[in-house]
């Protein structure tokens, strides 16, 4: 009888093990999303990085495309899934034309909701490549000057900032992060108050700055290719008070564009080179209901 259990147990544990594996692998080949827990730092307050692993692991594998003048100190890159071929193409340029240590990342609070127009986090980030540091002295001594505020709540859903966070951690992995996002309430005196307190820091030439943006929102292929030519003009023009002026059938944060533009000024980086200029309509063939690209960068 004690064998007949025995074997039973036996059988039984076996049925578990071979259960778990089957449900591991299928779940890794629907891509579901997988942490590898000997990755974590222990005691950590961290956020999940999700993302599309079909458009990642595809992008990635990009051949050459442009060659970057100089030596880039900015960047305007897209946070749509759907542009990962854009954004990957991007940083495979970046690795090998510099070091990069700390990306500044100034992005959009696509909620508009939080204790102030611009808003930060203390957590690190976990995705299945391995976490992501924030540079904490830089972002405390924002909070410490009153130019971005704490503010984990309303930070943490914000997907603005984690969509680039798997090309950094697979371009740059020992790289930090300065991720900032800014509500409709940032206005033109505090875009050009938080680019002075940042330009310090871009002595460092090992800094980048980066404004994740995506540009026309929700409008047909015609139109959206109008509003696009006059963000391009403002932005060669930088005409700050055009810029804040528009919506989202525009961009999704003035904010962020203009205090990328005033920091470039101030680090005397402020010519344009435009890469990429695409749009969700070519991407899905659907002329309607599109979002555009705009990929560029400024050098010295």
């Amino acid at each position: 009888m004690k064998k007949q259990t025995f074997i039973i147990s036996i059988i039984t544990l076996a049925i578990i093990i071979i259960a778990g594996v089957i449900l591991f692998f299928r779940q890794k080949e629907q891509g579901d999303f997988y942490i590898d827990t000997a990755k974590i730092a222990k005691g950590k307050d961290f956020l999940l990085v999700d993302f599309n692993k079909d458009f990642f692991y595809q992008a990635i594998d990009q051949p050459e495309s442009f060659k970057i003048k100089g030596h880039l100190r900015g960047a305007i890159l897209p946070h749509h899934d759907l542009a990962a071929d854009f954004i990957a193409k991007f940083f495979v340029q970046l690795a090998k034309n510099q070091t990069v240590d700390t990306f500044i990342i100034l992005a959009p609070n696509h909620s508009d909701v939080a204790v102030w127009p611009a808003i930060s986090t203390k957590t690190y980030w976990q995705t299945e490549l391995g976490p992501i540091y924030n540079q904490s002295e830089i972002l405390d001594s924002l909070f410490a000057s009153k130019k971005v505020f704490y503010d984990e709540d309303n930070f943490s859903a914000e997907h603005s900032i984690k969509v680039l966070l798997p090309f950094i951690q697979n371009y740059f992995p020992q790289a930090t992060i300065v991720p900032i996002i800014m509500t409709s309430k940032h206005d033109l005196s505090m875009s050009r108050s938080l680019a002075k307190e940042l330009s310090p820091y871009l002595e460092d030439k090992n800094t980048v700055v980066i404004s994740s943006l995506d540009f026309s929102h929700y409008l047909d292929l015609e139109t959206a290719e109008k509003n696009d030519a006059i963000v391009l003009e403002a932005i060669k023009n930088k005409d700050y008070n055009l810029i804040s002026n528009l919506n989202s059938d525009y961009l999704d944060s003035p904010p962020a564009l203009i205090t990328l533009l005033e920091l470039m000024i101030l680090v005397d980086s402020d010519d344009f080179e435009l890469v990429d200029h695409s749009n969700s309509a070519y991407l899905l063939n659907n002329n309607f209901n599109t979002t555009s690209y705009l990929i560029g960068y400024f050098s010295n």
